[in-house]
């Protein structure tokens, strides 16, 4: 390829950039941070310093600021966000297939927010099929997409100090695990008060004037569960817990199931669920 002397891991260049958020110090890339079920925490991974300090702390100084110039005025302008500060640099290389067929590889790799960073992010895509191949603008508007969206749910705002809307109205609330609706209803400061027995059981939410009531579906054993409703998380341990393995698409909630509910099935079966 032209542009590449050496093929380097994705998940290393991302270690690399972090060391550079985290004032030098190179940590070993993991994926876990502990095995828990329920409230039983299983095992708990840490992070482990490989070199405390990469260099000194006028070149990073510098390499910070070079990154921050990247995004500011250089070639990931399309990275530049409204909401969060982002700092990295882009990467675009020609592939080479043999026969005459070429196709690119376009990165970005970075960390926000630029001043006191907290994640550190990498978005390779291979051969894009659409538009003119850019790091900046492909890779670095997904990352850009990313920080945006990370950002906003580490917002602390206390929702009793905001003023009350006219057209206020209850978050919307279907079908899901009680332990998961539990959660939902205690991060937004509502009443979350489910008399389901197990953390696990599926419970049904239905609105009325004062609230919530809620309901247990009950599953027959054995049988394939219904998952309709639900978000993605709940589905797909309801679904791994009966002993499927799980195919998805789309995003949302689920709208449809290739195995009918109540259905006779074997553990290891492939079950489909399609989301909107």
């Amino acid at each position: 390829s032209h542009g590449y002397v050496t093929m380097i891991p994705p998940i290393y260049t991302l270690a690399y950039y972090n060391a550079i958020a985290n004032d030098g110090c190179y940590l070993r890339p993991y994926f876990v941070d502990k095995i828990a079920r329920e409230d039983e925490v299983y095992k708990t991974f840490k992070p482990q310093v490989v070199k405390q300090k990469i260099c000194s702390d006028k070149t990073l100084r510098d390499i910070r600021l070079m990154l921050d110039s990247v995004v500011l005025k250089g070639t990931a302008t399309a990275v530049k966000s409204d909401v969060v500060s982002i700092s990295g640099k882009t990467g675009t290389a020609v592939l080479e297939y043999g026969g005459g067929n070429r196709g690119h590889q376009v990165s970005f790799c970075g960390y926000f927010p630029s001043h006191q960073p907290k994640y550190t992010c990498i978005v390779v895509i291979r051969r894009p099929r659409i538009g003119y191949p850019s790091g900046g603008t492909m890779a670095g508007g997904v990352v850009r997409q990313i920080a945006e969206q990370v950002y906003a749910q580490e917002l602390d705002l206390d929702l009793r100090d905001m003023p009350k809307d006219s057209l206020d109205v209850l978050p919307a609330l279907k079908v899901g695990l009680k332990k998961s609706t539990e959660y939902s209803l205690k991060s937004l400061r509502l009443p979350a008060d489910i008399t389901a027995p197990e953390s696990d059981d599926i419970v049904v939410a239905t609105e009325d004037s004062l609230g919530w009531t809620f309901d247990m579906r009950d599953e027959i054993g054995g049988k394939t569960p219904r998952v309709i409703g639900m978000g993605l998380r709940d589905a797909l341990y309801v679904l791994e817990k009966a002993g499927f393995q799980v195919s998805v698409q789309g995003s949302g909630k689920v709208y449809r199931q290739s195995i009918a509910a109540g259905q006779a099935y074997r553990r290891g079966q492939q079950i489909s669920i399609q989301l909107r």
